[in-house]
């Protein structure tokens, strides 16, 4: 996909700053943040895939907040192993129901999906597997009432074999299925839970068959955005019952919440995955202000050589003081920054963003801040975060990570709120209070 010309007006600079479309893996577009970020998960995940033993595969658990750039990395990832291994991207979010998911789904739309994807990249999987795959699918689908109603429905019975194409019919309605949530899929997801091992094995057999049609070159899947799910339902995915991801024989890479990483619910992530975390861009030390910028931190720097890449920064944001505001109330996140632009652009009066039209797009995004902590009751939380810069034990700690209202940061590894959080009135007070108690004596300056 050809890269899109840098914006010089605000009509296109508003379309190719879309913060919720990744960069594809030669969009021109992209800026290597990881000097900012203090980190160099791209080449450390890349080096655990090269590096596995001959016969082992890599299973990669990559987190980092939603919205910092995940996505993007994956891909480049994927762009630079091409010639040893075969991408198969699977977004879990778009290809399943996007608020739960359980093993059943995912091993079923994982074998569906590869089978098609080998398909439409002239490798074609042995039609003899194929077929021995799709009969025992269609036999459990079709033990269930809605499988039964629905080979009424197709017009075959289910008493006969099952032919590829009558297995095609099925499949369209079954991935249709497990986008949505009632009881017919919880049939079907109760008629596979009732035969793991097998299950699994299908997949592997699958996986093995990839692997040796690809010759030289090895599978390698994604299956990115579950991030976007509870923490709880991640988890009962990749622990609970047969720990069927962790069997998987191929090289993969997961996606789950950062809270998970912080605070495991069953088991931690490093006990299955190999974990690589990717931090928030730094832009500021620890001990200074939210607006101020650390002389010795590329952040400001290569946020907006990033944003350059996108639009004329000099041209359309020529006010210094702007670009600061624009990069500060960021926070390091590349999403927010975007989505500040975005925002910024639909309020601009003239030709270019100015920093009152700055401060407007930042108090529309602040207020979206305050209703949802508001709402939770999270204010004393963050204010914890403020003082102590870490997180604690407290459940709102993991909510707070998982809405992107504080971040992580390297170098001598420190946590801190969002900036438009740090301007709240009712975090503010709740951080005021906290230091009132501490100086009397009253109160702790450690989180509970």
């Amino acid at each position: 996909m050809p890269t899109p010309p840098r914006a010089t007006t605000l009509d296109d600079a508003y379309r190719t700053c879309n913060h919720d479309k990744p960069l594809a893996s030669d969009d021109q577009r992209y800026e290597d943040l990881s000097l900012a970020r203090g980190d160099d998960t791209r080449r450390s995940i890349k080096s655990r895939i090269t590096r596995a033993e001959p016969g082992e595969f890599a299973h990669i658990a990559f987190v980092s907040h939603r919205g910092a750039g995940k996505t993007t990395e994956i891909l480049r990832i994927c762009d630079d192993l091409k010639n040893d291994y075969f991408k198969y991207y699977f977004e879990a979010n778009l290809e399943l129901d996007e608020r739960h998911i359980t093993a059943e789904d995912l091993l079923l739309a994982l074998a569906m999906g590869l089978e098609e994807h080998f398909a439409q990249s002239d490798l074609a999987l042995p039609e003899a597997l194929v077929a021995d795959v799709q009969k025992w699918f269609s036999e459990i689908v079709t033990s269930t009432t809605w499988g039964k109603q629905l080979s009424a429905d197709l017009g075959f019975a289910t008493s006969v074999g099952f032919e590829v194409p009558i297995f095609a019919k099925l499949k369209t309605e079954l991935k249709a299925l497990l986008r949505t949530e009632g009881t017919y899929k919880t049939q079907v997801q109760e008629a596979f839970r009732r035969y793991p091992s097998t299950l699994r094995q299908h997949v592997n057999n699958l996986l093995d068959a990839a692997n040796q049609r690809l010759g030289e070159k090895q599978l390698l899947v994604v299956i990115d955005n579950l991030d976007r799910y509870d923490p709880k339902v991640v988890d009962d995915l990749l622990f609970k019952g047969s720990r069927s991801l962790q069997q998987l024989r191929c090289h993969l890479i997961v996606t789950p919440p950062i809270a998970l990483h912080f605070k495991p619910v069953s088991e931690r992530i490093d006990q299955a995955f190999e974990p690589e975390q990717m931090f928030a861009v730094r832009l500021r030390a620890q001990e200074q202000p939210y607006t101020a910028f650390d002389p010795n931190a590329r952040g400001r720097k290569l946020l907006l050589e990033a944003l350059d890449k996108r639009m004329d920064v000099g041209k359309l944001i020529p006010d210094r003081a702007a670009q600061d505001r624009l990069v500060s109330a960021s926070g390091g996140a590349i999403r927010d920054l975007l989505r500040l632009v975005r925002e910024s652009i639909i309020l601009a009066h003239g030709a270019v963003i100015d920093l009152p039209t700055i401060e407007r797009a930042a108090i529309r995004l602040r207020s979206t801040f305050r209703d949802l902590i508001n709402a939770n009751g999270w204010e004393l939380t963050l204010a914890k975060i403020m003082r102590d810069h870490r997180v604690s034990s407290e459940p709102a700690c993991m909510d707070v990570l998982y809405q992107q209202l504080a971040f992580k940061y390297n170098g001598t590894i420190w946590y801190d709120v969002h900036p438009l959080v740090a301007e709240l009135p009712e975090v503010l007070a709740a951080h005021a209070k906290f230091a009132t108690e501490s100086k009397d004596g009253t109160g702790s300056a450690k989180a509970e």
